[in-house]
């Protein structure tokens, strides 16, 4: 059954009216969209940092960053790989990683520190069990018995410490992405 209805022509200023909030609606929808995916950057980069914790402390110890670091017979096979098109040494390029590593873990090894300690003094094992889990690769099983709690606890502490570490690492400018 079809009714009859009056059809509403809108005027100029409701088009904009409503123009206007939906364009506000879809923007504040498209940055909550990017902190999300921030947060979620930022959450992979921590993890990604304690997983490779000790392979960082490798490249610092082992980076070979002057010819005085490399035996006669390395020297001699990669001799002409070490010089760019303009015959400058490419070494340059290893040393200034093994420097931005230097520092980044630094920065790494202080946060770590901090947040232990804040998690003794509070009694809270969410530090040990993300020590556990992605530095040392224990089993997350492993770990809750460790500590004593049951494996969905573990796996909460390590969400909750990844994502205060998160903030700690990552700065204030953060917080607000990795506390939702």
């Amino acid at each position: 059954m079809i009714e009859n209805q009056e059809t509403h022509v809108l005027s100029q200023e409701e088009i904009i009216a409503l123009a206007s909030r939906t364009a506000i609606r879809v923007f504040n929808e498209q940055i909550e969209e990017a902190a999300k995916n921030r947060r979620k950057r930022l959450l992979y980069n921590t993890k990604k940092l304690l997983k490779e914790y000790d392979r960082l402390h490798e490249h610092i110890d082992n980076a070979v960053v002057s010819i005085v670091d490399m035996n006669p017979n390395e020297f001699k096979a990669v001799l002409t790989d070490t010089f760019d098109r303009r015959g400058h040494i490419k070494v340059a390029a290893i040393r200034q990683s093994r420097e931005k590593t230097i520092v980044m873990l630094a920065h790494v090894n202080t946060m770590l520190l901090a947040y232990r300690q804040s998690c003794e003094a509070k009694g809270d094992k969410a530090f040990e069990v993300i020590w556990r889990v992605y530095v040392k690769r224990e089993d997350m099983g492993a770990t809750a018995n460790r500590i004593g709690v049951s494996q969905r606890t573990a796996e909460r502490l390590a969400s909750r410490g990844i994502s205060e570490l998160s903030i700690l690492l990552w700065g204030v400018g953060n917080l607000a992405e990795c506390c939702r």
